[in-house]
């Protein structure tokens, strides 16, 4: 079973010690203002720390050297630094932190850390898809805002082509595709179907130039 650490007590990281939970994991979480973290410790299933993350010895109580990974969730990019810095001291195999100034993920960056999430770079850019894009929708945005996971709706000309017909842009995926309610694993002789949704992997340029080729075929995207 996997100890998770998770730093901050809003409503993410609530949300995120729930799904943990629900997998079966271990969680702990670490919460700075005393009210907040009684008020998760009435709701949550795990242990809750009313301490300061950024002090080394509250991650020792939160038994930080035996932790799989570490949510680093606070709203102070400063502190979630020092958190950071301590976690890959004590070797924490998997860290994830939050930066809430896109223009602080530099200093991320360097650090070699699983995942740096910017919610203001994912909410722009999800709400810049929807506008711009029209029918596709970004699922999800990682790889420091390098990389996009999204549905994409099969233009009727390409249904009864092979995905590996479709002469997809380097640096695109189709993971699996949306089928009549269930989901297909996606491989390269899969024949495609009227009404079907492709789950993209690609990196954030290239989703575009993916449209691009279906528009080019003189297929309008529905």
């Amino acid at each position: 079973m996997s100890l998770y650490i998770i730093v901050g007590g809003g409503d993410s990281e609530t949300e995120l010690a729930k799904l943990l939970l629900g997998e079966g994991h271990d969680v702990v979480v670490i919460e700075k203002e005393k009210a907040i973290a009684e008020k998760l410790a009435g709701t949550l299933e795990c242990l809750v720390i009313n301490g300061d993350a950024a002090n080394l010895e509250t991650l020792k109580d939160a038994k930080i050297e035996k932790a799989d990974g570490i949510a680093i969730l606070t709203n102070e990019d400063s502190i979630n630094l020092m958190i950071t810095q301590f976690a890959k001291k004590l070797n924490v195999k998997t860290i994830v932190v939050r930066v809430n100034d896109a223009a602080k993920k530099d200093f991320f960056n360097p650090l070699g850390l699983t995942a740096v999430v910017s919610p203001t770079s994912v909410i722009a850019r999800t709400v810049r898809n929807s506008l711009v894009e029209g029918s596709e929708k970004t699922l999800m945005i990682f790889g420091n805002g390098n990389v996009e996971l999204m549905e994409v709706p099969l233009p009727e000309g390409l249904a009864g082509k092979k995905i590996l017909d479709l002469g997809m842009p380097e640096d695109t995926r189709v993971a699996c595709i949306y089928r009549k309610g269930d989901i297909v694993i996606a491989h390269g002789n899969k024949v495609l179907e009227k009404g079907d949704v492709l789950v993209v992997v690609a990196k954030v340029g290239v989703v575009k130039e993916l449209l691009g080729k279906f528009a080019l075929a003189g297929i309008k995207n529905v």
